[in-house]
């Protein structure tokens, strides 16, 4: 099976994420895949902010075909720093686009959002 590679991912989310297509290059040129990602997730803030919920769970499923045909790399940065920021995308959304956004969010992302933010289990000895 092909996998796309971080320079090939990048080029992806620069045609689907116009408003930051000159951030994404730039960021891309040096290899910055993790400050590419970060560029998106920044950009997902924004969007909530602004009320735009359907382009937010739209776009995450851009992110989603980046991670289900990327390398072992990609979908490392994508769990450690995109899923990551779900927690920061319900902070500032309401309860209603919340749960909107939940429920388009892809289920391989859910079960690693689920078991990021699981309740750790203490050893005491």
């Amino acid at each position: 099976m092909y996998q796309i590679t971080p320079l090939r991912a990048s080029a992806y989310l620069g045609c689907r994420f116009s408003e930051i297509k000159v951030e994404i290059r730039s960021l891309s040129k040096y290899g910055n895949f993790p400050g590419v990602l970060q560029a998106v997730v920044n950009n997902l803030k924004h969007l909530i902010v602004r009320g735009r919920v359907k382009t937010v769970s739209q776009r995450i499923g851009f992110v989603y075909w980046v991670y289900m045909n990327g390398d072992q790399y990609i979908r490392y940065i994508v769990e450690n720093l995109f899923v990551r920021s779900f927690k920061g995308i319900q902070k500032r959304a309401t309860p209603e686009q919340w749960n909107f956004i939940y429920k388009k969010i892809p289920l391989p992302f859910k079960a690693v959002y689920t078991q990021q933010y699981q309740p750790q289990l203490i050893k005491i000895q």
